[in-house]
C-alpha cells in the first residue's frame, strides 16, 4: 500500500512537472547563407551551471530544435566542426519561447598562399534522402550538372552520359522538387548544358514518403537552384564553352529590391559542330525459320541537336508569415539526324534471299512552358506550422518527321517495299494541378502530422500519319490516326512523424485514384481499335525507423511501395511499319506496375571519413517490359505486364578528406536481379552486376584546382536484354582570377587514352535472338569561361510546395523513364 501511494505521489509530481513546463524551439542556420544547419550538437545549462546540462540533442534534418523546459534563465552552447562556438543566454517563459534563427559563423585557417574556409560537409544524409552540396564543391564553378552527377553517391554516369540511380534508370528527375517540362526533350545533352553554378544542392531521394507522388521505382533525382541568402543587391554570372561535339552557355542572374526578390537564367547549346558519325551493326537470328534466318543491317548516321531555355522566378514575402512566389519557363529542343543503311536477309546456310539500301532523315522536336503560382501562411508562433496551397500550368508540343529512300532491291519488288516512305507525328500535351499542404507540428515540435491533396488533369494528343509512294513528289498517307490520352489524378495523403530518445519514426499513406484511357478521334488502316477507360485505386504505404547512434551517425530500416503509370507511348497501338521486316506498336491493356522494397541503412557523415552502406530487396509482380517476338518472319516490338521482378541491392559510399584542400571518395554498388516473364513470352534472366565511381579533388597552393574522374560497370541485364560493360574517366583543370575570384578559365578532357569505343546490347527471347554493336568517338576535351560581377545575399524565396507530375512510365531515356 505504501509503494502504491509513493508511485501515485511520484507520478503525479512528475504530471504537474510536464504541466508547467514550455516549449522553447529555434532554428540553426549559417551565418552568411542562411542555410538550414544538419544535426548541430546543443546543449542547454539552467542558471549558473556549465557543467551539468538539463538537455543535451542534435538539430533535425531541417535545422530545428525543439525541448521542454521550466520558466526560468538558461544557456544554450553548440560546437559544431568548421564553426565557431556559439552561446546565448534567454529566458524561457510561460508560454513557448522561439529563439528564431541562431547563425553560426565559420572559422578560416591560412594554408601558405591560399586561404580555406573550413566548411561543412558536401554531403548530409537523414537516410531517405541524401544531398551534395554543391556550392561547397570548388570544381563546380566550372563544371555542368552532367560532371557534378558523376560525383554524387549513388548516381552512376557511364560514357554514353545514360544516369542510373543504384543501377537502376526507373527514377524521375526533378527541378526544385517538380519535373520541369525542359527535361522532356533530351535530358542527357540538356544536363550537360546547365552550368553547375546555376545550382544549389542535388537531392538523390530513394524513400520519398506519402508526401510525395507514388511513382518511380528507384526514387528521385532533385536538382535544387535555390540560393537563399541574407542582402540585397545584384549579382551576374555569365558562362561559355566550347568542345569538340559543340558549344554551350549560359547566363544567369538575380536581384533583391525591399521585400521582392527575382531571377532568371538563359541556357543554349548548339551540339551540331565536329560532330562524329556512329555506325551501328546488327543481326538477328530468326529460330523459327531456316528460310528467313539472318536479317543483318549495318547503319551510319549522323546527329545534330541544339537547345535554348530561359526560366524567371519571383517572390514577395510582404511580412515573416507570408510568402507569395511566381515562376515560369519557356524552351526548345531539336534534333535532327542522317544516316544510311544497308539490310539483308539470309537463310539458315547464309545465302542472300533479299536485300536493299536506304537513307533516311529524322527530325524531332519539342517544345515546353510551364507556369507555377505559390502561397504559404505560417502560423504566429511556430515557424513550423504551415499551410501551402499551389497550381501549376504545363504545356508540351513534339513534332517528329522521318523520311526514308529505299534503293538497290535485290530480290525484291516495289509491291513489297516502296521506294518512298515516310511517318509524321505530332503530340500535344496539356497539364492542369492543383495542390495543398498542412504541416502542424505536435507535442513540443517532437511530432509532426502533415496531410494533402492534389489534383491533375492531363491531356495528351497524338496526330500520326504513315506515308508511302513510288515517288518523292506523290507520297500519300496510307494510315492515320488521331489519339488522345487523358490521365486524370487525384490523390490524398497523412504522414506522421515522432522522435523520442534516440529514435525516429515515420508512417504515411497515400491514396491515389486514377482515370486513364484513350480517345480515338480517328483511325485509318490501322485497326479498328475501340475507346477504353480505366480507373485505378492505389494505397501506398510507407513506413521507417531510423535510430541515432551519435550525432553524425545513424542506422534506418525503412518499407515503401512505389508505383509507375504507362505512358502515350506504351499505350498508343499505332503500328510503325516504316523498317521492312520489323514491326512496333503499344499495348493499350497495360496496367500501373507495382514495386515494394526493404532497406537497412548506416549512414554516418562528419569528420575526416564519412559514408554510408545499405543493403535492400524489391519485387515487382507486373513490371511493364519490352515484349519482342517473331510472326510470320517479322519482328514484333510492344510492350506488356509481363515482368516478375526481384532484386538484391548492396552500396557503399566512403569519402576520405585527406587535407583541408585535398579529398577522395568512392562508391560501390552491386545487385542480384531476376527476371522472370509469364504467359506467352517464357524467359528468365538473372545475375549479379556492379558499378563504381572514384573521384579526387585538389586545390594547390597556387590556387590551380584539380579534379579526377572515373567509374565503370560489369555486364547487365533486363528481362530480355543483355547490356555490354561500361566505363568513363576524366580530368579537369581550373584557376580563378581578378577580386573575388571573379574570372574562372578551366579545360577538361575524356576518354582521352580510348577515343573510340564499341558496345553491344543483346536480346533472346524463345523466337529469336538479336544483337546491336555500337561504334562511335568517346573522347572529348572542352574549355570553358566563367565571369561573375556583382553582389546579392538574397535569392528567391521559395514556399515548401514540391509539384511533381512526372508519374508516367515514360520512352524517354537518361532518367525520365524508361527500363532497368
Amino acid at each position: 500500500m505504501i509503494r502504491t501511494r509513493l508511485l501515485f505521489v511520484v507520478l503525479s509530481l512528475a504530471v504537474a512537472s510536464a504541466a508547467f513546463a514550455t516549449v522553447v524551439r529555434g532554428r540553426f542556420v549559417e551565418a552568411v547563407s542562411g542555410d538550414a544547419m544538419v544535426s548541430v550538437p546543443y546543449k542547454v545549462f539552467a542558471g549558473a551551471d556549465t557543467v551539468h546540462p538539463v538537455v543535451f540533442d542534435v538539430s533535425d534534418a531541417e535545422g530545428r530544435f525543439s525541448t521542454n523546459l521550466h520558466p526560468g534563465k538558461y544557456r544554450l552552447k553548440t560546437e559544431y566542426v568548421g564553426k565557431k562556438p556559439l552561446s546565448i543566454e534567454f529566458t524561457a517563459a510561460n508560454s513557448a519561447t522561439d529563439l528564431g534563427d541562431l547563425e553560426l559563423l565559420e572559422v578560416g585557417e591560412t594554408l601558405s598562399e591560399v586561404t580555406v574556409v573550413a566548411t561543412k560537409d558536401l554531403i548530409s544524409s537523414d537516410g531517405a534522402k541524401l544531398t551534395y552540396d554543391v556550392e561547397r564543391d570548388p570544381s563546380s564553378g566550372t563544371n555542368t550538372v552532367m560532371e557534378m552527377l558523376r560525383k554524387v553517391p549513388m548516381v552512376t554516369v557511364d560514357g554514353e552520359d545514360n544516369i542510373k540511380v543504384k543501377g537502376d534508370s526507373n527514377f524521375k528527375i526533378y527541378i526544385n522538387g517538380k519535373p520541369d517540362p525542359m527535361l522532356s526533350g533530351d535530358p542527357k545533352n540538356i544536363l550537360k548544358s546547365m552550368p553547375a553554378s546555376s545550382i544549389k544542392k542535388i537531392e538523390v531521394i530513394t524513400d520519398p514518403g506519402a508526401k510525395y507522388e507514388a511513382e518511380g521505382t528507384a526514387g528521385i533525382l532533385n536538382i535544387i537552384t535555390d540560393k537563399k541568402q541574407s542582402m540585397e543587391g545584384y549579382l551576374v554570372t555569365a558562362r561559355a564553352g566550347v568542345s569538340n561535339g559543340g558549344y554551350n552557355g549560359n547566363l544567369y542572374g538575380r536581384t533583391k529590391i525591399n521585400k521582392v526578390t527575382a531571377s532568371a537564367n538563359v541556357s543554349g547549346s548548339n551540339y551540331s559542330v565536329m560532330r562524329a558519325h556512329t555506325y551501328t551493326d546488327s543481326e538477328r537470328e530468326n529460330f523459327t525459320s531456316d528460310t528467313e534466318r539472318y536479317y543483318r543491317s549495318h547503319s551510319k548516321g549522323l546527329q545534330k541537336s541544339y537547345f535554348l531555355s530561359g526560366n524567371l522566378n519571383l517572390s514577395w514575402e510582404p511580412d515573416t508569415l507570408n510568402l507569395f512566389t511566381l515562376s515560369g519557363n519557356i524552351g526548345h529542343y531539336k534534333s535532327r539526324q542522317n544516316a544510311s543503311q544497308s539490310v539483308t536477309m539470309s537463310n539458315i546456310d547464309n545465302a542472300l534471299v533479299w536485300g536493299y539500301k536506304r537513307d533516311f532523315f529524322t527530325k524531332s522536336s519539342s517544345l515546353w512552358s510551364s507556369a507555377n503560382a505559390s502561397y504559404q501562411h505560417t502560423f504566429p508562433n511556430n515557424t513550423q506550422h504551415t499551410l501551402t496551397l499551389t497550381a501549376q500550368y504545363d504545356y508540351g508540343e513534339s513534332p517528329y518527321r522521318s523520311d526514308v529512300r529505299n534503293y538497290d532491291y535485290e530480290n525484291l519488288g516495289y509491291d513489297v517495299i516502296s521506294p518512298f516512305q515516310g511517318r509524321r507525328q505530332t503530340g500535344y500535351s496539356n497539364s492542369y494541378t492543383l495542390q495543398g499542404d498542412y504541416v502542424l507540428p505536435l507535442f513540443s515540435d517532437k511530432h509532426t502530422f502533415e496531410t494533402g491533396f492534389k489534383a491533375v488533369l492531363r491531356r495528351s494528343d497524338s496526330n500520326n500519319r504513315t506515308l508511302d509512294g513510288l515517288k518523292e513528289e506523290e507520297v500519300l498517307p496510307i494510315s492515320a490516326s488521331k489519339v488522345q490520352q487523358f490521365n486524370d489524378v487525384y490523390a490524398a495523403y497523412v504522414s506522421y512523424n515522432a522522435s523520442f530518445w534516440k529514435f525516429a519514426a515515420r508512417a504515411g499513406l497515400r491514396y491515389e485514384h486514377t482515370r486513364m484511357g484513350l480517345d480515338y478521334k480517328y483511325q485509318e488502316n490501322t485497326g479498328d481499335w475501340a475507346d477504353f477507360t480505366t480507373r485505378l485505386n492505389d494505397l501506398v504505404p510507407n513506413a521507417s525507423l531510423t535510430y541515432k547512434l551519435t550525432e553524425m551517425s545513424n542506422f534506418r530500416v525503412a518499407y515503401r511501395m512505389r508505383i509507375w503509370r504507362p505512358s502515350l507511348g506504351y499505350l498508343n497501338p499505332y503500328v510503325n511499319t516504316l523498317t521492312f521486316g520489323s514491326l512496333s506498336y503499344g499495348n493499350p491493356d497495360l496496367k500501373s506496375e507495382h514495386n515494394n522494397m526493404v532497406e537497412l541503412k548506416y549512414s554516418n557523415y562528419g569528420g575526416k571519413f564519412s559514408g554510408e552502406a545499405s543493403v535492400s530487396y524489391s519485387q515487382t509482380n507486373n513490371s511493364i517490359e519490352s515484349n519482342d517476338f517473331m510472326k510470320d518472319n517479322v519482328q514484333h516490338s510492344t510492350y506488356a505486364n509481363i515482368g516478375r521482378y526481384r532484386s538484391v541491392d548492396l552500396g557503399g559510399y566512403l569519402m576520405y578528406q585527406i587535407t583541408s584542400t585535398m579529398d577522395a571518395s568512392l562508391y560501390v554498388g552491386g545487385s542480384y536481379n531476376d527476371y522472370n516473364s509469364r504467359g506467352a513470352m517464357n524467359v528468365r534472366n538473372h545475375g549479379w552486376q556492379g558499378y563504381f565511381n572514384a573521384n579526387y579533388g585538389y586545390t594547390t597552393p597556387f590556387k590551380l584546382r584539380i579534379d579526377a574522374w572515373g567509374g565503370g560497370g560489369t555486364p547487365g541485364i533486363g528481362a530480355q536484354e543483355k547490356y555490354d560493360t561500361w566505363y568513363y574517366y576524366g580530368f579537369s583543370l581550373s584557376r580563378s582570377f581578378l577580386k573575388n575570384d571573379a574570372l574562372t578559365l578551366s579545360i577538361n578532357c575524356n576518354q582521352f587514352l580510348t577515343p573510340e569505343r564499341k558496345s553491344t546490347f543483346t536480346t533472346t527471347t524463345e523466337t529469336f535472338r538479336e544483337q546491336y554493336t555500337n561504334k562511335f568517338k568517346q573522347w572529348s576535351a572542352g574549355f570553358s569561361i566563367t565571369y561573375k560581377f556583382g553582389g546579392l545575399k538574397s535569392d528567391v524565396r521559395r514556399t515548401n510546395a514540391s509539384i511533381s507530375n512526372d508519374d508516367m512510365k515514360s520512352q524517354s531515356s537518361g532518367g525520365n523513364g524508361g527500363g532497368r
